[in-house]
């Protein structure tokens, strides 16, 4: 501790109580200053304008209980509290050290001499708490900024084991498919995200690709159904992940709605079939909005005989809605004296959707009086249906450009370069004119494909067929000044009066590879990450128990034994390394005497013992593990016959990790040394889970284990 003067607030309404613990300071260390104040409100008022470094807290005070200066819960603790009372309490103090004291302790003479020892060890314990602190919000700030980097990104990224179960999905993944992005890892995509009647065609698709049965295809265009039923169409485009021996181990993709672009070519395709021309109409109104006459093009277009229309409204023609929203403003400019000219599309009784170029004029009586107006309306849908093609080829003209390869090269039947674009001399480095009538072999291509793409050529042209043509695919070209370079490349055939041409389109991708490699680096970055802060926490439990020291270790490599004798997937076992390895998490809130009391626990102090499996799962419950981490810090004490707590749960009620680690559990603790007896022995463990098996502990867990032992797979 430092020899700084450590500032004390002592809270205590008996005098000779406060009297005994200021003398006990007085006489251990002159670097304590004591400041002891009888009451909540005295208490309260101090707090508001400084904050001690120790509070030494009585519970019983004569304005009202010490547990209402407690911070509510661990995490708010800014300063170590001691709680303080002349009785022992059991629900008085699981509920301080609940609700953020740091230790708790039950007045006598004895207690009062040691309080500057115990002290110290608060402030050292508190010191260590803060950095152990701050050590994480490193780490959760790094993982945060990580997670930025995917979030941020304007279309979903989501990478795939070889399974097909996510492993990593962005924000606007999530957006997409209308779920939390947290919610699906682990889980197979082809289930969640593939409707029944397409999902295992795509699944072997997705089987034969991490075979190495077929080659990849960077993009194609797929339907899914998010979370809450709704179809989407994604625009996709994929990367094969592979392992260290090259082979398919995943594949992570972009992927961009489309489904209202896909929607409106759909809808515009269906009016091209349902729109036709029209003549001219004419009507005229009165201020009222009602019909007063109408030519036979108006009255045919609505399917209305002249009875039918004369002295009926506009409202009673077009509907309330259609009315009042887009002809009635319109309509009363015009009658203010405005001439008024809008397009809109209309829907006819005749089952023809129009769009007409629609005039109203104000029709004036004596004194210029507008009396009403007259409705012109002329069908220009062929005029709008011509502007909307061209605007459509112009979208996808823009489209093309926008994502067009970078360069265009042209080789003739005999292999010689006929063009090279400027894109073509940025990329590979030779100029046109060097380049121009010279054979490709002497070039881009590698020495070890030129051969190769020789005899491509000579197949195609007796046969037809090309292996590389028309599809997308990645190879490396040679640069002018030697290196290799990665590229795609898609070869469209050209006939032209006889002869054959292949336009070469390529682009250089090795920007995009790097990006892929990094982001790949990032998620096992992250992986590390996780692994690393799961080993501090438990370092920093066991820090608190010099006797029980490498227990939640020697636990973990226990139960990954048991669980591969099992015959669990190394997804499971990781899970359960990682929570054995903190399943004792607990108990960094009990207090460190009852940890290492080298005699029999009392029925109190075992209760607080027990309450490490809740608080284990308080602390971990909220932080999103891909394995069940907190329901193995919370059910590890449990037993199948049920008599295990904190639940009481059996059976199958716990889950098959937390059961797992039980079994480990107990042969660690039973096999090694406490501080209340010496180790007993692994045969002794063992003969303890075989008597108890199938009342207390798994059966296949116990067998496993007892297997793993035999075959001396794992030794303690």
């Amino acid at each position: 501790m430092s020899e700084q003067q450590k500032t004390i607030l002592l809270v205590e309404d008996e005098e000779a109580h406060a009297a005994l613990i200021t003398r006990a300071f007085e006489d251990h260390h002159a670097s304590w200053q004591l400041q002891h104040v009888k009451t909540l409100k005295e208490a309260k008022s101090i707090l508001a304008g400084q904050q001690p470094d120790l509070m030494l807290l009585d519970n019983r005070l004569p304005d009202g209980e010490g547990l209402e200066l407690l911070p509510g819960t661990v995490e708010n603790r800014i300063f170590p509290i001691i709680m303080m009372t002349a009785y022992g309490d059991e629900k008085v103090a699981v509920n301080a050290l609940k609700f953020g004291a740091l230790d708790y302790v039950v007045k006598s003479d004895s207690m009062f001499a040691e309080m500057p020892h115990m002290a110290e060890r608060a402030l050292r314990e508190w010191e260590y708490v803060t950095q152990n602190r701050h050590a994480e919000m490193i780490i959760q700030m790094e993982r945060k900024q990580a997670q930025t980097y995917l979030d941020i990104a304007g279309v979903m990224f989501c990478v795939l084991d070889s399974k097909g179960d996510i492993k990593l999905m962005n924000r606007k993944g999530a957006e997409i498919l209308c779920c939390d992005e947290n919610e699906t890892i682990g889980k197979n995509w082809f289930e969640l995200f593939i409707s029944d009647d397409i999902r295992e065609e795509i699944k072997g698709v997705f089987d034969q690709l991490m075979n190495g049965e077929i080659d990849p295809v960077e993009y194609y265009e797929n339907e899914v159904i998010t979370k809450t039923g709704k179809r989407r169409i994604i625009a996709f485009h994929n990367t094969i992940l592979r392992d260290e021996q090259g082979k398919p181990s995943g594949v992570l993709f972009s992927g961009e709605d489309i489904t209202e672009q896909k929607e409106a070519e759909a809808a515009l395709r269906q009016f091209e079939h349902i729109v036709s021309s029209s003549t001219d109409m004419m009507a005229m109104l009165d201020s009222g909005f009602t019909y007063l006459s109408a030519n036979p093009a108006y009255m045919k277009a609505f399917n209305k005989t002249q009875d039918e229309m004369i002295g009926h409204t506009v409202a009673e023609l077009f509907g309330e809605q259609f009315f009042n929203e887009i002809i009635r403003p319109k309509v009363e400019r015009c009658l203010a004296g405005e001439e008024v000219n809008y397009q809109t599309w209309f829907d006819f009784p005749n089952s023809k959707t129009l769009y007409m170029d629609i005039h109203y004029y104000p029709y004036l009586v004596a004194e210029n009086k507008v009396a009403g107006y007259i409705a012109n309306a002329r069908d220009i849908t062929d005029q709008k249906r011509s502007e909307q093609r061209t605007l459509r080829q112009e979208v996808q003209a823009k489209r093309i450009l926008e994502t067009a390869l970078d360069a265009f090269i042209q080789i003739d039947a005999d292999g010689l370069i006929r063009e090279w674009n400027p894109h073509a001399e940025l990329i590979f480095g030779w100029k046109k004119e060097e380049v121009l009538g010279h054979a490709l072999t002497e070039s881009i291509i590698p020495q070890g494909n030129r051969q190769q793409h020789e005899e491509g050529i000579k197949h195609f042209l007796a046969t037809g067929e090309g292996a590389v043509l028309n599809k997308v695919i990645e190879i490396e070209a040679l640069h002018s000044d030697g290196h290799l370079l990665p590229i795609e490349l898609s070869i469209v055939v050209e006939k032209d009066n006889g002869d054959t041409y292949f336009n070469a389109f390529l682009r250089d991708i090795t920007d995009k590879n790097r990006a892929c490699d990094e982001l790949l680096k990032s998620h096992f970055d992250l992986k590390d990450s996780l692994a690393g802060t799961v080993g501090a926490i438990s370092k920093a439990v066991e820090a608190r128990d010099p006797y029980t020291a490498g227990h939640q270790q020697r636990v973990a490599e226990i139960a990954c034994a048991i669980a591969e004798e099992m015959g669990l997937d190394e997804g499971q076992i990781e899970g359960i390394r990682m929570g054995a390895s903190i399943h004792d998490i607990g108990k960094i809130q009990t207090p460190a005497e009852l940890l290492s009391k080298p005699t029999q626990l009392t029925k109190f102090e075992f209760q607080l013992i027990k309450e490490h499996t809740t608080i284990g799962y308080d602390i971990l419950k909220d932080i999103k593990f891909p394995w069940p981490v907190a329901d193995i810090a919370h059910q590890h004490h449990e037993r199948v016959d049920g008599s295990g707590y904190p639940q009481g749960l059996k059976g199958d009620e716990i889950c098959l990790e937390a059961r797992i680690v039980a079994v480990a559990d107990v042969v660690e603790a039973i096999s090694s040394h406490r501080p209340y007896r010496a180790a007993l022995g692994i045969d002794f463990a063992l003969d303890e889970i075989k008597a108890k098996r199938g009342i207390f502990y798994d059966p296949e867990a116990v067998d496993a284990c007892l297997k793993a032992y035999e075959d001396k797979r794992f030794s303690v």
